[in-house]
């Protein structure tokens, strides 16, 4: 799927970004908006928006099937869920959902894809703010992402195990970045930038999940052999059996099972339309 960045003004678009979407059914009628583009374009597309500096911030959530799920269970989550500008499908099973649903192969855009492509694409002295994981492993992570970018501006980090929230909006807004990505788990970091949006300075903002670990060396990614298997879950289980374990083999199933029976149930409603 093309597209071309030219010059498109952003302000006046009537959308708040110029993608398709997927409208992917969650619960009762209730649907999640799930862009539908490729990686490459969407890490242009926010740098330009970065460099635009366009208030106010906006929020990239990247949809898994744990996600879904858990949209399903808990309609306060939907609802933080349903706040982003955009949701991307990170997870097979959210793309193969969108495609079936829209007719057209969907590239699944995981926050590990979409954050390497885009830091190269920010603009020179952009800031960015790592907010998640342990106090050393996210300094790590915040030096490689300086050694790696020299272009970019300050950047800063503070760890995801705080208890007093101020200190924390204090120190992002002191910096106010143009890049913040929240790396805390699902779902507490989606929670949490819903509940302090409105306190935040910052351009645009991105739910991480694991890729703060990633970047300070303390976890590695599937080699791309294995993700073209669409057997990066394994692998990350393999990592970590003790932390995965609940998450892809007894969540996983039935969370799995639920979602092809919404889709099934959305495809019969439009053929009967």
């Amino acid at each position: 799927m093309e597209h071309a960045i030219g010059d498109m003004d952003f302000r006046t678009s009537g959308m708040s970004h110029p993608f398709p979407t997927c409208a992917l059914p969650v619960r009762d009628g209730e649907t999640l908006d799930v862009i539908l583009t490729n990686g490459s374009f969407l890490a242009r597309y926010l740098a330009d928006w970065v460099r635009r500096r366009v208030p106010p911030g906006r929020v990239v959530h990247t949809l898994n099937l744990a996600h879904w799920d858990a949209c399903r269970r808990s309609p306060e989550y939907l609802r933080v869920y349903r706040s982003a500008d955009f949701i991307i499908a990170d997870g097979w099973p959210i793309a193969r959902a969108c495609a079936r649903l829209h007719g057209d192969r969907v590239e699944r855009v995981a926050g590990a894809d979409l954050v390497p492509r885009l830091l190269p694409w920010l603009p020179t002295g952009s800031r960015v703010f790592l907010l998640g994981t342990r106090e050393d492993w996210v300094r790590i992570a915040a030096r490689r992402v300086t050694a790696e970018y020299p272009h970019l501006g300050a950047v800063d980090a503070f760890h995801g195990f705080f208890r007093d929230d101020d200190e924390v909006v204090h120190r992002i807004n002191r910096l106010n970045p143009d890049l913040l990505l929240v790396g805390m788990g699902s779902p507490r970091q989606e929670t949490w930038l819903y509940q302090r949006r409105g306190d935040l300075r910052f351009t645009l903002a991105v739910c991480v999940g694991g890729l703060l670990d990633l970047l300070a060396g303390r976890r590695r990614r599937a080699p791309e052999w294995i993700r073209r298997l669409r057997l990066e879950w394994l692998y990350r289980w393999g990592q970590n059996p003790a932390g995965m374990t609940r998450r892809y083999f007894i969540e996983g199933p039935p969370a799995y099972l639920a979602l092809r029976r919404e889709i099934r149930r959305q495809i019969r409603h439009k053929s009967r339309g």
